[in-house]
């Protein structure tokens, strides 16, 4: 099974504490499949970067995710295998059906606590 296709990436800024560093490169860079890019030295982030996009993950002492505030929405290829690469390393994950013919996301929390939602690519 090979890495996720991302067709798009927002530009987003999320915000994680510190404990939870290692593992949002794990699930940002390793599982979604993103390219970390070198951050400022002055600055405690973490970016990624995908089809010209980037992801900024602020490092905060008191950063208090809210699963509700703020939330990051991935295009991918399957749900399916996206849900079976979060189960293989402990991510809980939900896969939920829209009003519309094939509106389906899976719903998780990142390490952070940020929500990721998943959508599938479907060609019309």
């Amino acid at each position: 099974m090979g890495n996720p296709q991302i067709h798009a990436v927002d530009d987003v800024r999320l915000e994680a504490p510190p404990h939870s560093r290692s593992g949002v490169r794990v699930f940002y860079r390793d599982l979604i499949g993103l390219t970390e890019l070198p951050a400022p030295p002055e600055r405690s982030q973490i970016v990624f970067h995908a089809h010209g996009r980037r992801l900024t993950v602020h490092v905060l002492a008191d950063a208090l995710p809210s699963p509700m505030r703020r939330r990051l929405l991935i295009q991918v290829d399957s749900l399916a295998e996206m849900a079976a690469r979060m189960s293989r390393i402990g991510i809980a994950c939900r896969i939920f059906k829209g009003m519309g013919l094939g509106d389906r996301r899976l719903v998780a929390l990142d390490p952070a606590g940020n929500r990721i939602e998943c959508k599938e690519v479907r060609p019309l």
